[in-house]
Order: structure tokens, then sequence, then C-alpha cells
């Protein structure tokens, strides 16, 4: 099945005054990589949430953002310092002192003294776990749609392309010996001139030398390999299950080789018109080849 690495999901859920919403970004990856954004009391589910998508997606940067908002408690609270703010206080009745200052601390001032207050979030607790849990399934759900979806577009647009890729490789197959001639006849030239600067020549020798120079000059391999390649490529998007971008990005790789080594062979203009079409389609495929799961 071809599924795309790019999706997005959201799901935001109420229970007894606790809101939970949750945001799943998909993106481009070699491997999997998942990455939490989250209050510091749910990285306790870190783990059980890596479980979860490692059942669902094989590879993409994922990345998960968890909101909790609790109307009947507040999320953070703030709490004095107090060592910290006797230590302000003694040392500025030490300056006073010193240095005969006047003037006392207020409000104001204990506020602005650097960490004199302390924010603490507010912990989350464990009973809520399986609903946020829940929450977090129903967002991935959301995004693994959408790269469902993405992925069916993909698998027409790839489908249709390796079709023309075919189209071109058949006509190459029709055109394959006019490259095999004009590589005879290269040849041919070439030894000619060299032959005027020897008097003798050994005809079964030159024969022979000819032959397997063309043969050198013929395409059947790259046409036999490149119809193996299009034949895995069209069975692996086809494929119900599994990763499979990996497989289909060596394939196409595979594909340019070949049509380079086609290219390289002929200097046809009907030939040469195929390779550059072949070479389009293939650049294309592994534009959308890079996107798939």
């Amino acid at each position: 099945m071809v599924n795309s690495m790019t999706g997005y999901g959201m799901s935001k859920e109420e229970i007894d005054g606790m809101t939970v919403q949750v945001e799943v970004k998909t993106i481009n990856h070699r491997y999997l990589d998942i990455s939490f954004r989250s209050a510091m009391s749910l990285m306790k589910l870190e783990e059980e949430i890596k479980k979860f998508v490692n059942s669902k997606i094989n590879r993409g940067k994922i990345e998960i953002y968890i909101n909790v908002a609790n109307k009947k408690e507040m999320n953070h609270i703030v709490k004095p310092n107090w060592d910290l703010i006797d230590q302000y206080i003694k040392v500025g009745k030490e300056l006073k002192e010193k240095y005969q200052l006047d003037g006392a601390y207020d409000l104001k001032d204990l506020q602005q003294l650097e960490g004199a207050l302390e924010v603490e979030e507010v912990q989350i607790e464990d009973s809520n776990n399986s609903f946020i849990m829940s929450v977090v399934k129903n967002a991935f759900e959301d995004c693994l749609k959408m790269r469902q979806a993405e992925g069916k577009s993909l698998l027409t647009d790839l489908s249709k392309r390796i079709e023309i890729i075919k189209q071109n490789v058949d006509s190459l197959e029709a055109l394959r010996m006019l490259v095999r001639e004009e590589y005879q006849v290269r040849i041919q030239q070439r030894i000619k001139e060299y032959l005027k600067e020897t008097d003798y020549v050994d005809e079964a020798k030159f024969r022979q030398d000819v032959v397997t120079l063309a043969e050198k000059g013929d395409i059947t391999e790259e046409i036999i390999r490149l119809k193996s390649h299009i034949s895995q490529f069209s069975d692996t998007i086809n494929q119900k299950d599994g990763a499979i971008g990996r497989k289909l990005d060596f394939i196409i790789q595979e594909m340019h080789r070949e049509t380079n080594t086609i290219g390289a062979k002929s200097t046809d203009s009907k030939i040469s018109v195929e390779v550059v079409n072949m070479k389009s389609e293939i650049e294309k495929v592994k534009e959308q080849v890079q996107n798939i799961e």
C-alpha cells in the first residue's frame, strides 16, 4: 500500500472540566523520528505513545503536540523562593550599612528580583492517562487517514508515469538495432583510420574485433533490466502491507542508471528523444517516491 509520509491530525476532547488537545504532524524522513511537545508531567506517557506510533507508522518525522487545560484547576502556580528572597534582603541590608544608603525594598522590587518567584507546573493525575492516550490515538487516526488519502493520489500518479516509461522502453526496443548498427559503423571508421598506418590485416581477427566491439553497443541487456525494474516497481506499489519507499527509491535509481547507459551508447536522434523523455519521467517519479513511507 502506498502511504504518504506527509500528514496532519488533530483531536480535542473534554472530561470533568479538563480539555485535552493533541496535534500530530508528519513529514518526510529517512527513518522514524518522534518528538514531543507537552507538559513535563506528560512525559511519562512518552514510551507508551512511541509504542503506539511504531505500531502504526514505519517511517517519517513525527511531531506530537499535547496541550491540557483544566477549568477547575490552574495549570501553573506561582511560589515565592523564600531562601533566595531572604538572601537578597540580607545583602541589601549589608549594602545599606556599609555605604550609608537610603531606601527599602517594596513589593514591586521583590517581584522583579531574578528567581524570587518560581512558576511550577501542576502535575496531571495519572488517572487521566488513559483519557489522554485516547485523544492521542484519535489524532493519529486522523493523521493516518490523510497519509492514506495522499498515498492514493501518489499511487495514481506513479502508475501513470511508470506506464509512460514502459512505453519509452518499448520504443527503445524497437529502435535497438539502430544503436548496434551505428556503433558498428563508428568502430569500422576508426579501424579504417588505424589501418591506413599498416600494410598487413588479419581479416578474421578484424571481423571478430568488430563483432565484439559492436556487441558493446547493443542495448538489449539494458532494455531487459529496465523491463524487470518496471515490473518490480509496479509490484511494489501494489503491495498491501509494509513500508515501500526505500525499495522504490532503489529501483528508480537503477532505472536511471540503465537509461544513462543507453544514452551513452547511442547518438541516434530518435533514441536520444526517448532517453530524454524517460529521464524526465524518472526524475518526476523519484521526487514522488521521496514522500512515500
